[in-house]
């Protein structure tokens, strides 16, 4: 469901041993511009961290989620609200609330529980 090449990475990280930088790297390398959200806000490889989804510019196609569960739904309704529409979520980032938030919205499309590493 990889469509576009904009994509806001929720949970980016700093930290080139964490896999929110991992991926943040490995989207960048294949070509996608890579908007990633980190709380703390700085700098993530180069690129300005947005402190919230809300901060992000206009024209992002997927809402990658690399959070904990515990995190991803708040940022998933607050990210419904601005109008986006495409959600990828890793594995383990999916909780029920997010789950059955998203099944009450039929127009908006998801992917859970594989790697995006693997699909791209």
């Amino acid at each position: 469901m990889i469509s576009g090449k904009n994509i806001a990475l929720v949970g980016a990280s700093k930290n080139r041993e964490k896999f929110g930088n991992a991926l943040f790297r490995y989207l960048k390398m294949r070509g996608y511009n890579v908007y990633p959200v980190n709380r703390n806000g700085g700098i993530i490889e180069n690129t300005r961290a947005y402190r919230t989804i809300e901060e992000l510019p206009e024209g992002v196609d997927l809402v990658v989620f690399v959070v904990p569960k515990n995190e991803s739904f708040e940022v998933l309704k607050k990210a419904v609200e601005l109008g986006h529409k495409k959600f990828w979520f890793q594995p383990n980032t999916l909780g029920k609330d997010a789950e059955k938030y998203l099944a009450e919205i039929p127009h908006l499309k998801y992917t859970a529980g594989r790697c995006i590493m693997t699909e791209t």
